[in-house]
């Protein structure tokens, strides 16, 4: 099947923002339920003051474990997708099937976002070349 970026995908329970893929690999992210979410913005909020204090390692946080959008869609209303550490082989796919698409507005957030952070070289490439 194919997908186009900003496809929310079904990978066996769990639902997924696709990106693009090539040949042997594909990018992805999670999409994180409300209550993590809001532990996620929790927790970002917390590392967002230590980092403006120079903490190197609440910075780190913030590019890594926090680095995430929240969804206007209304399906995935106020649930976050963590843009951090997304991919992984093709065959993860397999048997993932179309659960929706992410309205205009999160779609540009998530662009914003790749490009703004610490997403792999290719991706933020594609998310330009969509403009």
């Amino acid at each position: 099947m194919l997908f186009n970026f900003g496809d929310v995908i079904q990978i066996e329970n769990e639902a997924y923002v696709y990106f693009t893929a090539s040949a042997d690999y594909v990018y992805l992210a999670k999409i994180y339920d409300k209550e993590l979410t809001k532990e996620l913005i929790k927790y970002r909020k917390i590392n967002e003051k230590k980092a403006s204090g120079g903490n190197r390692r609440a910075q780190n946080f913030l590019e890594t474990r926090y680095y995430f959008t929240v969804l206007t869609t209304k399906e995935f209303e106020d649930m976050a997708v963590g843009l951090y550490n997304i991919g992984g082989d093709i065959e993860k796919l397999n048997g993932g099937s179309e659960a929706g698409m992410l309205n205009e507005k999160d779609l540009e957030e998530i662009k914003k976002d790749i490009l703004s952070g610490p997403a792999p070289k290719s991706l933020k490439d594609f998310v330009e070349s969509l403009d």
